[in-house]
């Protein structure tokens, strides 16, 4: 009787000492698709690559309606074209077709291409921003919800805001950098100016 009071003894204060050592080892959680999504600087790319979409639609709308044009023109000026200007004409409006679906294509592959490397440079640096933290908050590790191994998450380890604060500090402070150095920019001119 007396060993297994001892033993329960000993099992009570392992799993006491392991609840101990659980709660001081802090592992924490991002939820990196939030930090792009809520972020300033996320913010920030969502809205430069709105604009930059609208005015590749714009432009491939001017391209189709170039061609719709020079289209129009043709039908008008056939009827007072000899058979090989109409056929000429036709082969480079047709040129000119195949040529602006190309363009359009390599546009919208420029694009998504770009925009892929600039939300992949912003993840990189979201999780850097991270990994910066692990010292200072003293946390042993951090895991993000979008990794494919992550399976659950208790949500009071989610660290997810704390994060945003630290890089919306970031984006705003290097934003207010940058407005102070247009500033001077601008004063300089005005002053070579007068």
């Amino acid at each position: 009787m007396k060993i297994s009071k001892k033993l329960m003894a000993l099992v009570a204060a392992a799993c006491v000492a392991s609840t101990v050592v659980a709660e001081k080892m802090d592992i924490v959680v991002i939820d990196s698709a939030r930090l792009l999504q809520e972020s300033e600087s996320g913010k920030a790319l969502k809205n430069q690559l709105e604009t930059e979409a609208r005015a590749l639609q714009n432009e491939q709308q001017q391209l189709i309606a170039d061609l719709q044009k020079a289209g129009k023109e043709f039908q008008t000026k056939s009827k007072l074209m000899s058979k090989s200007a109409q056929e000429q004409e036709l082969a480079r409006l047709q040129k000119m077709e195949k040529k602006i679906q190309r363009t359009l294509q390599e546009r919208a592959a420029e694009f998504q291409e770009e925009a892929k490397m600039q939300q992949e440079y912003l993840h990189r640096h979201n999780l850097s921003v991270a990994a910066a933290m692990v010292d200072e908050k003293g946390w042993i590790a951090v895991l993000d919800k979008q990794a494919p191994s992550t399976v659950a998450v208790n949500s009071k380890y989610d660290v997810t805001d704390m994060v945003l604060a630290e890089l919306n500090a970031e984006y705003q402070a290097s934003s207010t950098q940058l407005l102070v150095a247009q500033n001077d920019a601008q004063a300089t001119e005005e002053v070579t100016a007068a």
